[in-house]
């Protein structure tokens, strides 16, 4: 598919028609948050510790052992704070659309290159992403095969198993040979065969509550 637009899937609508209006990504969001606070703050505390030991005491010049104290608590300082920049930046995301649901094949060729490719199978249309996360398996679809997703084709967005409550970072591929590459892996592994419409969670619970009734 081209970068200019991308078809709306199987929309899933949550309180305010938007993707943070459904309970399980608030929460979600407030979880990687609070992780993110955390690691920010003890790595402070860590590499504070570490600078004391270090420059603050006699101990600290004649031996290594603030030096492994300071990188790791640096470390987890950035990482911290990094994770603090994503959970807003996610957060925007999910306050401006709503999640839909898409076919979707998980491509992996490393640790660090993870990327899924969404699917429309009613006009042919894809979307590879690259997967910004330290938790690839989250990148799995679940056994229907769908992700939701939030976001700019162009820009980035939020991908997430069904339920919205496990959000992952995305940025498009955007190199012409790369992204060619992904569809056709993806397409040989039956992204684009399964049926037109992809029914979102809310679709899914109405139903249910019919059948039974």
């Amino acid at each position: 598919m081209t970068d200019e637009a991308y078809g709306d899937g199987a929309r899933v609508d949550g309180t305010r028609g938007v993707a943070l209006g459904r309970p399980e990504t608030v929460r979600a969001l407030a979880r990687d948050r609070k992780r993110a606070y955390a690691s920010a703050v003890a790595g402070a505390a860590v590499w504070a510790l570490g600078a004391w030991l270090r420059y603050g005491t006699s101990y600290g010049p004649g031996s290594d052992l603030p030096i492994p104290l300071i990188l790791l608590g640096g470390i987890a300082t950035l990482r911290g704070l990094g994770g603090l920049v994503m959970a807003r930046r996610m957060r925007r995301v999910l306050a401006a659309g709503p999640w839909n649901a898409y076919p979707a094949v998980l491509l992996m060729s490393g640790v660090r290159n993870v990327v899924v490719v969404l699917g429309d199978p009613a006009t042919g249309e894809t979307l590879p992403l690259y997967v910004k996360t330290q938790r690839p398996r989250l990148a799995k679809p679940a056994a229907d095969g769908v992700m939701w997703w939030c976001g700019d084709p162009v820009r980035g967005g939020v991908l997430a198993r069904s339920s919205g409550d496990r959000p992952i970072w995305t940025t498009p591929v955007h190199r012409p040979a790369v992204r060619q590459f992904m569809v056709q892996e993806a397409a040989e592994r039956g992204l684009l065969d399964g049926p037109e419409g992809v029914e979102g969670a809310e679709g899914a619970e109405e139903r249910a509550v019919a059948e039974s009734g």
